[in-house]
């Protein structure tokens, strides 16, 4: 899970390179309601820079979630961001397993991003492999903060 979360985050650099210094948009996790809101799954957005698809799937993950594409979830927080105006990419959270998402979000925002927490299973023991925005990936026994998408009010 964290090598794949390391690859990813070079496959995240190359897209940058390739869009101006530019992060993409990308959909929290993807659903059919993402879908029609013009916000696309990282899986979907990265997948010409990762090389395959099976790097979008935590190896660690039931394969009840891994028949959905993808395994982890992005920080939508930061879609279309310049990296060079992120203050501290090191500490800035990209992606995380999706377990996450279980012990962080609560029912408000879940329901706004469309998320059933009821179909997601428990994280790794003891913690989660996060990917921050300048490359490097860390096991936390905390996940990071999920919050709302503020990306609309720019």
């Amino acid at each position: 899970c964290a090598e794949h979360l390391r690859q990813l985050g070079t496959a995240l650099q190359m897209f940058v390179i390739d869009n101006d210094g530019r992060l993409p948009a990308a959909a929290f996790f993807p659903t059919p309601e993402s879908k029609k809101r013009g916000l696309k799954g990282i899986n979907e957005v990265l997948a010409s820079y990762a090389g395959s698809k099976d790097l979008f799937l935590c190896p660690a993950a039931p394969d009840a979630v891994n028949k959905l594409g993808i395994s982890y979830i992005w920080n939508d927080q930061g879609n279309n961001f310049l990296v060079d105006q992120v203050p501290s990419p090191a500490t800035t959270w990209i992606m995380t397993d999706i377990s996450a998402a279980t012990t962080i979000i609560d029912r408000k925002v879940a329901d706004a991003k469309k998320i059933d927490l009821t179909v997601i299973p428990p994280a790794h023991v003891g913690g989660y492999n996060v990917l921050y925005l300048d490359g490097h990936v860390k096991w936390s026994k905390e996940p990071p903060k999920i919050e709302l998408d503020q990306a609309r009010r720019r």
